[in-house]
């Protein structure tokens, strides 16, 4: 009878051999993990300190037209940075009345930064049609790319994170929701009713001074002329626009139209006589010399402006002309273009970009609303060569001086008119501040607030530090259970 014996071979590895030895020294080995992930902690966090912070932000919508491209409705610069100015954070800082911190800190404390929640959204969707692999051609895919590109700046211009450190308030979320809200409002009012940026109808002359720049009656009597034209000027333009027509000035019941037809009775029928007294007859006038040279040199500047006038009022009528000419052109050679089978334009012996600026200005030049435009602006120019004209029969028509009024008398009558001006500034400042805050109610305030104000707590110690420091446990225990592994088999060997 045979027995069967197993063989042994001198190679085989005894697992009960290599455990023992690792089961014996996992003391060691987790020290030495535990020392290298202890190492790359500190590494991380940047010390021995653990630090931890909380912080409450808020994001603010931009809502007025403009705020994409840093202009205010009145073409005021505008940038969101205007929110932390030094006029924002200190009526802000007067407004807690607090002992807490000081005004510096309070900035030290707040920051602000361009943020959109929909950026995630907005990327999702391009990400979504390069996935689906729908067969978009390379002109679609940019055009899609641009898009998204230009809705990302765009609203990541009108859209801005407050941020502020709980810190400032010792961890009162309360109080720091009321300091984040604060910002935008104070930010806003401040716009609004200091510097004006939906303010876009306002009088020529913000205050008329009550004292005249000169005793000479000749001085007094034309800036008399010329504020009084200035103002009638200003309301021809404001009853133009239809929006204005209703208004009504609440404190003197008058409207626009009252108005002009106010100033129109003063020219008429003072200062118009008060000017043919002073200029034209010289009542009050003491000093001929100082009378003959301010008479010659008025002169001297409405012939310079009448030459001026002149010369624009030809180059509108030879524009004109030229652009009748060239349309004339224009329409032949399309015709014989269109009979020849032609549909490009090919001119080698000039580059592109001169190509698409003369035909852009073609387009423009056959356009009927632009040589519209053009004859009203000639129109314009020659109603005002008459004017100059007619002022310079007035300067040159000199009479002999007459004293059949006194100067005394005539200085009166100046001041009552100019009284008279000071009222229809007034009524102007009334109707023109109705008018800006019928836009403002239409407009908004500036801003909304896009959510509530949210608390996150910040730590030095992220989730990534710590799968780093358990990678480095790891490594640690892995390089220490290889020493050992190699000590036990130059031991047993």
């Amino acid at each position: 009878m045979s027995t069967n014996t197993v063989p042994t071979y001198a190679d085989e590895i005894d697992l009960k051999a290599l455990v023992i030895p690792l089961w014996r020294s996992k003391t060691w080995i987790a020290a030495v993990g535990f020392i290298l992930a202890v190492f790359v902690l500190v590494f991380q966090i940047g010390g021995f300190v653990l630090d931890r912070s909380q912080s409450a932000s808020i994001q603010v919508h931009l809502n007025f037209e403009g705020a994409s491209e840093g202009k205010f409705p009145n073409n005021s610069q505008f940038s969101p940075q205007q929110m932390l100015s030094s006029s924002v954070l200190s009526e802000l800082f007067f407004t807690l009345d607090t002992q807490d911190f000081t005004s510096a800190e309070l900035a030290d404390a707040i920051s602000l930064r361009s943020s959109f929640y929909g950026s995630d959204l907005l990327e999702n969707v391009i990400i979504d049609l390069v996935s689906k692999n729908k067969g978009l051609s390379t002109n679609d895919f940019s055009t899609a790319v641009a898009e998204y590109s230009s809705v990302l700046t765009n609203q990541s211009k009108t859209n801005v994170m407050l941020t502020m450190d709980l810190n400032l308030v010792n961890g009162n979320k309360n109080r720091a929701a009321y300091i984040l809200t604060e910002i935008p409002r104070i930010w806003a009012s401040q716009a609004l009713e200091i510097r004006g940026v939906f303010t876009t109808t306002i009088p020529p002359i913000s205050r008329l001074n009550n004292r005249m720049m000169s005793d000479e009656l000749l001085v007094q009597v034309n800036i008399l002329a010329d504020t009084h034209s200035l103002l009638s000027n200003y309301v021809e333009l404001m009853i133009e626009d239809t929006e204005h027509s209703a208004i009504i000035d609440p404190s003197t019941g008058l409207s626009l139209s009252d108005l002009a037809h106010n100033l129109e009775l003063e020219e008429k029928y003072r200062i118009s006589i008060l000017k043919e007294l002073v200029v034209k007859h010289g009542v009050g006038v003491t000093d001929d010399g100082f009378y003959q040279g301010f008479r010659e040199a008025r002169l001297g500047a409405l012939r310079r402006e009448r030459t001026e006038i002149q010369r624009m009022v030809l180059v509108y009528e030879d524009a004109i002309d030229q652009f009748n000419q060239y349309q004339t052109q224009l329409t032949s050679s399309n015709q014989g273009a269109k009979t020849n089978g032609q549909n490009s334009v090919y001119a080698p012996q000039y580059g592109e970009d001169v190509v698409n600026t003369l035909l852009e200005l073609g387009t423009k030049i056959a356009d009927p609303e632009y040589r519209k435009e053009l004859l009203a602006n000639k129109i314009v120019l020659s109603t005002d060569l008459q004017k100059v004209i007619t002022e310079i029969d007035f300067f040159e028509d000199s009479e002999a001086t007459t004293k059949a009024i006194g100067a005394d008398h005539v200085r009166k009558l100046i001041n009552e008119s100019f009284e008279s001006l000071q009222n229809a500034q007034t009524i102007l400042l009334d109707i023109s501040s109705i008018l800006n805050k019928s836009r403002l109610d239409e407009k908004g305030q500036l801003y909304d607030l896009v959510n509530e104000v949210t608390f996150t707590t910040n730590s030095n110690l992220s989730k990534n530090s710590m799968l780093k420091v358990f990678l480095a446990f790891m490594l640690g225990c892995i390089v220490a259970a290889m020493l050992v592994l190699t000590r036990t088999m130059m031991r047993s060997s």
